[in-house]
């Protein structure tokens, strides 16, 4: 499984909203029955699969999905907002993403 059982849970709203709405509602079913322990998070990974495979997500792969998860859980952890990237290119006025951080060798200017 490319995501881990912890951010998928933490990124619900990014998996719910990507899936287009006659089929939202089916995943919710299983996303219920998740919570309260009647089916596994196999189970609801592989149903995400499915949709993901069958074109009801607005992502093509499941790596896609698994990269901008990776991607705003590290955000989050590190900045406090899994949106932190999205905000900062927005807020950068030459449309270019600055990298403030001091770690990084390569920081664009």
């Amino acid at each position: 499984m490319l995501i881990k059982e912890k951010d998928f849970r933490t990124f619900e709203w990014v998996i719910k909203e990507s899936i287009v709405y006659p089929r939202r509602r089916y995943f919710d079913q299983t996303w219920m029955m998740y919570k309260q322990g009647k089916t596994s998070y196999r189970a609801l990974y592989h149903n995400m699969r499915y949709l993901v495979k069958g074109g009801f997500s607005s992502f093509e792969t499941m790596e896609e999905l698994a990269s901008q998860i990776e991607r705003d859980a590290w955000y989050l952890h590190n900045y406090g907002d899994a949106k932190y990237w999205e905000n900062n290119k927005r807020n950068d006025k030459n449309g270019k993403s600055k990298n403030n951080n001091p770690l990084s060798r390569g920081q664009s200017e």
